[in-house]
């Protein structure tokens, strides 16, 4: 490793460990932005997102380096757990142990003291090495499978639909069927489910969609969000907390305004809020898609956090009590992007910039927090929705799985 490389990791080490002061949050934050502006413009050259919203693509360039979303870095040590999803008490994740390695499917219901081998669809002819996979969290023992689809640099990239690449399991992995789309509307998002983005079947002219808890099938609702435009590009936009309450971030159709949708009766009425003090969102072109797309972190209840853009470097921190219907505006917080966000178990909004966190209760100010447990580096952070749920939140990071049963305490899942 070179030396400036050493250094540099040193010192970010140094960092994790100590408790830092919110100018160091703000300081670290900073440079958080600038590293993920530099590695987005790398990325850009070698890694598309599928327009058609069901898997992704990765471009593999003459030397053979791929790059993928979520995907681990070359320092990170084999073996690796490159998706996991987690549903009630379950946790799922795929194992990877070298890099000419199988993925393997795992499963544990008692917190990873115990892990079972599960099976996994058929991989497709492009797949990639080893192979990149996403799983999406359905309902208990429901899963989706998506693979990574590899693309020559030198070849254009492919917009045709992308249906055939997900697949289902009803059963926890126990057997796989290719999905099946369903495009007669259904009521509502039955009880014990997620809902998801229509990203996930591939259904263009709805945003938020439902799966069948007996078939796996998946299908749109017949009420879809008011006065809001939701992009198939971006996934994972459908935030269900525990109590089912249904949010949705988006965009007001003529202005390009930020706009929070939700959902108090499983989708079957919905209620629209645009921030008019809001940035309005501006296309950047290619596959990067929108700037300044709001993002909602939803408590229990009716309680609800948004981060909207003020600036390229500032976001206001918003605030309802009320299901969506009135916002307070809090804290602006500057020099730093914020990489995810969640609502403790105590109803504090943590925002975390990578190696930092700040914390606000309400509209008060934002304040370091420490996260005791919680991984340097996670990739994406998921909070677990249904009743059966023992521990609520789950982040991915580049050396394995994390869970919470609060939002404040974190612990390592050990892999299989």
């Amino acid at each position: 490793m070179p030396e400036t490389q050493f250094e540099r990791l040193r010192s970010d080490v140094g960092e994790a460990v100590r408790q830092p002061d919110f100018l160091s949050v703000r300081l670290r934050a900073a440079r958080v932005r600038r590293r993920r502006a530099a590695t987005t413009a790398a990325i850009f050259l070698v890694t598309v997102l599928s327009l058609t919203g069901l898997g992704y693509a990765v471009q593999r360039d003459h030397r053979g380096a791929a790059t993928f979303p979520g995907g681990p870095t070359a320092e990170t040590p084999w073996p690796r757990m490159t998706s996991v999803v987690a549903t009630g008490k379950d946790l799922y994740g795929v194992l990877v142990r070298c890099p000419d390695c199988a993925s393997e499917l795992y499963a544990t219901s008692d917190g990873g003291d115990s892990w079972q081998l599960r099976t996994v669809p058929p991989e497709p002819a492009d797949a990639d090495t080893p192979r990149s996979v996403s799983l999406v969290a359905l309902a208990p023992g429901i899963l989706g499978w998506r693979d990574a689809r590899v693309i020559p640099i030198h070849e254009a990239i492919s917009t045709e639909p992308t249906a055939d690449r997900l697949w289902i399991t009803t059963n926890g992995g126990g057997s796989w069927q290719k999905a099946v789309v369903d495009r007669k509307p259904v009521a509502a998002v039955p009880a014990g489910t997620s809902a998801v983005g229509c990203e996930l079947p591939a259904i263009s002219t709805c945003a938020v969609a439902a799966v069948d808890p007996a078939t796996g099938t998946l299908a749109p609702l017949a009420a879809q969000p008011k006065g809001i435009v939701v992009d198939p590009s971006w996934p994972g936009q459908v935030n269900v907390p525990a109590g089912g309450r249904l949010w949705v971030p988006g965009l007001d159709p003529v202005t390009k305004k930020p706009a929070i949708a939700t959902s108090a009766d499983a989708g079957r009425t919905w209620r629209t809020h645009v921030f008019a003090d809001g940035v309005a969102a501006v296309y950047q072109g290619g596959t990067t898609g929108m700037m300044y797309v709001p993002r909602v972190a939803a408590g229990p209840g009716p309680t609800a956090y948004a981060l909207t853009y003020r600036a390229d470097d500032a976001v206001d921190a918003r605030y309802t009590t009320d299901g969506g219907v009135t916002w307070r505006t809090g804290e602006t917080l500057r020099e730093g992007t914020a990489i995810d966000s969640y609502v403790t178990a105590y109803g504090e909004h943590v925002v975390t910039t990578g190696t930092a966190a700040v914390s606000a209760d309400g509209t008060g100010p934002y304040t370091a927090v420490s996260l005791a447990g919680y991984p340097a580096e996670p990739v994406e952070l998921t909070r677990i929705t249904t009743a059966a749920a023992t521990e609520r939140y789950l982040v991915k990071s580049q050396i394995g799985p994390y869970v919470s049963h609060d939002g404040r305490t974190w612990r390592r899942v050990p892999l299989p």
